[in-house]
């Protein structure tokens, strides 16, 4: 109903083309936001990347702590 008052008002193609106007500035506004998502998504993968070095570095540093504790173990036999 709202675009029969909107064609009765103005002139009939001058109306139109605003509603087609307005359309597509939504469907601009949308994919920006789609971006901004993909962007949080990946900034969120990297962190997790991050979590995984760590935990490797940790491993090391327990494999370290072990080799260190055999050789103490030779030096007092």
């Amino acid at each position: 109903m709202g675009s029969l008052r909107l064609l009765q008002c103005g002139d009939g193609p001058a109306s139109k083309q605003q509603q087609q106007h307005q359309q597509q500035q939504q469907q601009q506004r949308q994919q920006q936001q789609q971006q901004q998502q993909q962007q949080q998504q990946q900034q969120q993968q990297q962190q997790q990347q991050q979590q995984q070095q760590q935990q490797q570095q940790q491993q090391q540093q327990q494999q370290q702590q072990q080799q260190q504790q055999r050789s103490s173990c030779k030096r007092r036999q």
